[in-house]
């Protein structure tokens, strides 16, 4: 396995799977910058904090990495996201329920730490699964 790939899966099975979010000062860059849907972290501090409050909401996730595509710099993940909703989210009180996504983050590297994060899945998609739409929509 690359470096670029053990990196990556370490950020997704340390950092989000089990919440050691102090994982993220080996792995990302100071400056990181992580774009997902509806929201962008510049910085490594910024990034901590917006996983704190993720923690509260679905303090379980599962995160199971299913294919890694490496090009020069870049590291494609498709991966798969399982988790249940415990604390409010987005202002939906907490339903119980379990949310399980596919998305693909794609990596970029500045030597052996991660300097930018892409983050894509179905935002809608995870609102339709708490129930906050309806299906038929």
């Amino acid at each position: 396995m690359s470096a670029q790939k053990a990196a990556a899966t370490r950020y997704l099975d340390d950092v989000l799977s089990t919440r050691r979010i102090e994982m993220a000062d080996e792995l990302l860059t100071d400056d990181v910058v992580v774009t997902a849907p509806g929201v962008t972290m510049e910085g490594i501090a910024e990034l901590k904090e917006f996983l704190s409050a993720g923690a509260v909401s679905f303090p379980t996730r599962d995160v199971v990495i299913e294919e890694q595509i490496e090009e020069g710099d870049q590291l494609a993940c498709i991966f798969r996201l399982v988790m249940e909703h415990v604390g409010e989210y987005q202002g939906l009180p907490p339903t119980g329920r379990p949310v399980d996504v596919t998305g693909v983050n794609v990596f970029r590297f500045e030597g052996e730490r991660i300097g930018e994060i892409r983050v894509f899945y179905n935002a809608m998609e995870v609102m339709e699964q708490l129930g906050a739409l309806d299906s038929a929509s």
